[in-house]
């Protein structure tokens, strides 16, 4: 007889946590405040990994989700919640991270929410070939590398299901096999960047996708503009995926930083100037920071009107490229930092030496997140601020804005 679990929480990948007997059970499929047996799927030494066998007892925010490819599809997570749910449970979890690194934050704002579908406007896609040359292209299972083909994607704008909707003629005529598709929306400007192992190829793509900008990047890492009039350049880098959720966040960044004309503030991990800019126009002496020489190009084009902020090249995860800059760090009156899912312990641990008044952390990944926390909660700095910014809804992650001063 199968045996029936309690499920109590869910994880960050939005599988189900419980107990059978004295073992943690993982359940993918399963939500908070059900009762559910489980097939077994791996069996470890700290726990069981395991997938939804029955339902004995839903949980009221259970919901139909509203793509077919649910559940096969890795990208979605949590479409069988409630969205107010989702949220909830985001909300619970980042407030458990930043506790326990040892931060008392004095006060939570009320989480910035967002459209639960056509939000993304940038996504990765793979791509495979039958036996006979014809490709598809879709997004890999849940932790697999297996393929599900994919004609549109409900979490997508329309602009790139529109897009989509072109890649299988494009990619019949390409005359190179491709590996992986990049689609973005970068505020009109559509554009779609393919890799593949050749170094280079040979092929004029002009009005194979109208109104697109069309790119190869090849086994080398050499980027061609295959189609399109881009004015900036190379192929677009980095920018986060929902634009309504980014631009609450640099609304919250403006409010909580409070820079005043002619401030010193670092933008660490600065990308193409996503809070550079807007830094900037308060007239605060900005600098930005990035190890991305294709990105800070790209800023320091979008930001040639403005006399006030700089960039500078420097990889932010090497310690001694960070005991040179150590003298520089000093002069910042308030920093703003937005690491990728790695964090920025190497940075933070100059910022607790150099003690900026202000720092404003954002994340968007929690382990990492309350690693760095902690070094700057040992040099003393307190949180007035913190806020949950959800900028991938149907899924576990979300993005952490915290404020911090000494």
């Amino acid at each position: 007889m199968k045996s029936a679990i309690d499920i109590t929480d869910l994880t960050h990948e939005g599988r189900g946590v419980g107990r059978d007997g004295g073992q943690v059970c993982f359940v993918s499929g399963a939500l908070p405040g059900e009762t559910v047996t489980y097939k077994l799927e791996r069996r470890r030494s700290q726990y069981i990994e395991a997938r939804v066998d029955e339902i004995l007892h839903p949980s009221a925010a259970r919901r139909e989700p509203f793509c077919r490819h649910f559940g096969s599809c890795g990208g979605c997570q949590v479409q069988h919640l409630g969205y107010p749910q989702q949220v909830a449970l985001k909300q619970k979890q980042l407030r458990h991270s930043v506790e326990r690194s040892g931060l008392v934050v004095e006060a939570w704002a009320e989480p910035e929410i967002s459209a639960e579908r056509a939000y993304r406007r940038r996504a990765r896609l793979a791509v495979e070939y039958s036996r006979e040359g014809v490709a598809s292209v879709g997004f890999r299972a849940a932790s697999s590398a297996q393929l599900v083909p994919v004609e549109s994607c409900p979490v997508l704008v329309d602009s790139l299901n529109q897009l989509l909707g072109h890649l299988p003629a494009v990619l019949a005529r390409m005359p190179v096999r491709i590996e992986e598709i990049e689609l973005a929306d970068e505020e009109g400007q559509l554009s779609l960047l393919m890799s593949g192992k050749a170094p280079r190829i040979e092929w004029n793509a002009q009005g194979e996708v109208p109104a697109a900008n069309i790119y190869y990047r090849g086994g080398l890492g050499e980027v061609q503009q295959l189609a399109g009039c881009d004015n900036l350049s190379g192929a677009p880098g980095f920018m986060q995926a929902n634009a309504a959720i980014n631009q609450a966040m640099i609304c919250r960044a403006l409010d909580w930083l409070q820079c005043q004309p002619g401030e010193r503030v670092l933008d660490a991990f600065c990308g193409a100037g996503n809070f550079s800019l807007p830094l900037a126009r308060t007239g605060a002496l900005v600098t930005g920071i990035e190890g991305d020489a294709g990105l800070l190009e790209r800023a320091r084009q979008l930001s040639s009107p403005l006399e006030n902020v700089q960039y500078q090249a420097l990889d932010l995860f090497d310690e001694e490229a960070l005991r040179r800059y150590r003298s520089n760090l000093k002069g910042f009156n308030k920093v703003l930092l937005d690491p990728p899912r790695a964090g920025a312990e190497a940075l933070v641990k100059e910022l607790a030496r150099a003690r900026p008044s202000r720092i404003l952390y954002i994340s968007c990944h929690p382990a990492t997140m309350v690693r760095d926390l902690k070094h700057l909660v040992a040099a003393g700095y307190r949180a007035d601020q913190g806020g949950l910014f959800d900028m991938f809804p149907q899924t576990m992650h979300a993005e952490a804005m915290l404020s911090l001063y000494i």
